[in-house]
């Protein structure tokens, strides 16, 4: 089996989330928001899993726009989960250092 990371970039409104904007303290707000994942799925389908609500995270179907292949282009296909989890981790971490706004699990 192997995994995948994804990055869906978020409609702006997100921002208006208090629960989104306490995870974001530093979020610039001129620059777009993302939602980072990892599944068994390859991104384009988990995409869409997320925006039909099968297992869903709430600002990826409410607020997911589309895939942002540039963040992840080069990382797929990842060997294992816990790979896989720690560059969720990393990428989500990233952005938010560069002032992006960013969401995971």
């Amino acid at each position: 089996m192997v995994y995948y990371v994804y990055v869906i970039r978020l409609d702006d409104s997100v921002t208006h989330s208090r629960k989104f904007r306490r995870l974001n303290p530093d979020l610039n707000l001129e620059f777009p928001c993302f939602y980072v994942g990892q599944s068994v799925h390859n991104p384009e389908v988990r995409f869409w899993q997320h925006k039909n609500g099968y297992k869903s995270n709430y600002f990826a179907k409410e607020f997911g726009l589309g895939l942002c292949p540039q963040f992840y282009e080069g990382l797929n296909p990842i060997k294992t989960r816990s790979e896989a989890e720690s560059l969720e981790e990393k990428l989500t971490k990233d952005l938010r250092e560069k002032g992006y706004g960013a969401w995971s699990h």
